[in-house]
């Protein structure tokens, strides 16, 4: 069963359009049959011609608006027996043109094979014998003489031509099976790819998106298709697009990659890795744009926590070393360019081995903790402040006017740490109230040192000067150089 139905549906041609050319076929020689008739009369019977032109036009409309839809293929062979027939009507009833007899045939074969499976037209050649030579037979004459003479030649014409054309017609629905199942292919790798995909019309509109595109933004596919591209980036980010688009377009660059944020429909922010190309023309210029699209958001989350905790104490959650460097190097880096003076503190926790030792690491590392949340909240918005190591601790005051405006910035700090601490004490149960106190030396570019090294040299000198003399803060001092007489 599965056999026949293929058999019956092979052909290029839709069975509507099968139907319909022979529909259409069938009118046009009833109209140029009676056409003939009043233009040029014969010597036959003119009422014969025009009922054979109207019975076949009558029978092309009604076969016009059949619905070949419901039916096999097969149903156009019946349109065959009567274009026969028509054929041979109008070879009796008028004037006998031998060649549009036998034109008629061919055309008859050619659209046989166009519309209909290979092996028709050898099948149907006992039916073309009989309606060749019938009419010929039936009305002797000179030109029936010459239509016989001429069946040697016409029949296996009009065979072989339907079958070259279904022949070909075979190879090009093979072609065209082979370009909708490829087409098919690539839309199901559209449709299930992993990645987002889009497809971006040059107006900054989606014209496609596939499920995982419109997953990452929280959108069904129709619900994308028609939307602007600026309806889902974050706004802070729409001129970087914007400009790659550009690029992209003015031929500049032929892709781009960028990380972005996207804004989802229930408002959440998402990261997504972006890679945008151009699609051209035969000319070069610009079709549509695709865009391949994934959401990195865990994985920028955590790129975004690894660079803080590689820049960041662990303890006391304040900046480390390594960003207090940096920050120094651009603070005086402005400052040169700026002629302003910059302040460097080192600060060292008195007593905290006492604590650290007699209390228990626990404490000493809440006491840091502790430590770190009052120096912060005693200095400017402006200060920058790091845990430098241990009980060190480094403040950067990248805007001083003088020394007088520094030391009431380290009097501040001081005055923070004076005030006792409440520890708890791990396992106890109990609190434990500590004092501490501090030493602090300062040093000020350029007036101290001109770069890094010299400068944080000279702050460390400072602070244990502070520490030896029991003072609570020291300014550097210059040695004095003793030159001999």
């Amino acid at each position: 069963m599965a056999d026949t139905r293929q058999s019956e549906d092979d052909g290029t041609l839709s069975r509507v359009l099968c139907g319909r050319i022979a529909a259409f076929a069938l009118t046009v020689a009833a109209l140029l049959i009676m056409a003939s008739e009043l233009v040029v009369p014969g010597t036959y019977s003119r009422s014969a011609v025009l009922v054979v032109g109207i019975v076949t036009a009558v029978v092309g409309i009604t076969a016009w608006w059949f619905p070949w839809d419901r039916f096999g293929r097969w149903t156009v062979l019946l349109m065959v027996p009567f274009a026969f027939a028509s054929v041979d009507l109008a070879w009796v009833t008028a004037d006998r043109n031998g060649f549009n007899f036998s034109v008629s045939f061919v055309l008859i074969f050619a659209l046989v094979g166009l519309a209909l499976p290979r092996w028709t037209s050898l099948r149907l050649a006992p039916l073309l014998v009989v309606a060749f030579l019938m009419p010929l037979l039936a009305v002797p004459g000179q030109l029936a003489t010459t239509g016989l003479g001429s069946a040697a030649y016409v029949i296996p014409l009009c065979v072989l031509l339907g079958e070259a054309i279904a022949w070909g017609m075979h190879r090009y629905a093979i072609a065209q099976a082979e370009i909708a199942e490829s087409l098919a292919s690539i839309q199901l790798l559209f449709d299930e790819a992993p990645i987002g995909i889009s497809k971006l019309g040059l107006d900054g509109r989606f014209l496609e998106v596939n499920r995982a595109f419109a997953d990452i933004h929280g959108f069904t596919r129709e619900e994308m298709v028609g939307m602007s591209v600026r309806d889902v980036i974050f706004p802070d980010d729409v001129p970087l697009q914007q400009e790659n688009i550009a690029r992209l377009l003015s031929g500049e660059q032929d892709h781009f990659h960028m990380e972005r944020r996207s804004v989802r429909s229930d408002g959440c922010i998402v990261w997504v890795s972006l890679n945008g190309s151009v699609v051209c023309d035969s000319q070069g210029e610009p079709v549509f744009m695709i865009g391949q699209m994934e959401d990195i958001t865990e994985r920028h989350e955590l790129r975004e926590q690894l660079r803080h905790h590689a820049v960041t104490d662990p303890l006391t959650g304040l900046p480390n070393r390594k960003l207090f460097m940096e920050h120094l190097d651009d603070a005086l880096q402005s400052a040169e360019s700026c002629g302003r003076h910059v302040a460097l503190m080192f600060l060292d926790l008195d007593r905290f081995k006492l604590v650290n030792d007699g209390i228990g690491h626990d404490a000493g590392d809440r006491l840091l903790q502790r430590v770190g949340q009052r120096l912060q909240n005693a200095l400017r918005p402006e200060d920058f402040l790091a845990r430098f190591g241990g009980d060190e601790f480094t403040v950067l005051l990248p805007k001083i006017t003088s020394r007088e405006d520094t030391a009431k910035s380290t009097q501040k700090i001081i005055e923070a740490l004076s005030a006792r601490f409440q520890l708890h004490l791990a396992g106890q149960g109990s609190q434990r109230e500590v004092s501490i106190g501090v030493s602090v030396g300062i040093a000020v570019y350029p007036g101290d040192a001109g770069d890094i090294d010299g400068l944080i040299k000279a702050a460390d000198t400072a602070m244990y000067d502070a520490k030896q003399t029991g003072n609570a803060f020291r300014f550097y001092e210059h040695p004095v150089v003793v030159r001999g007489t």
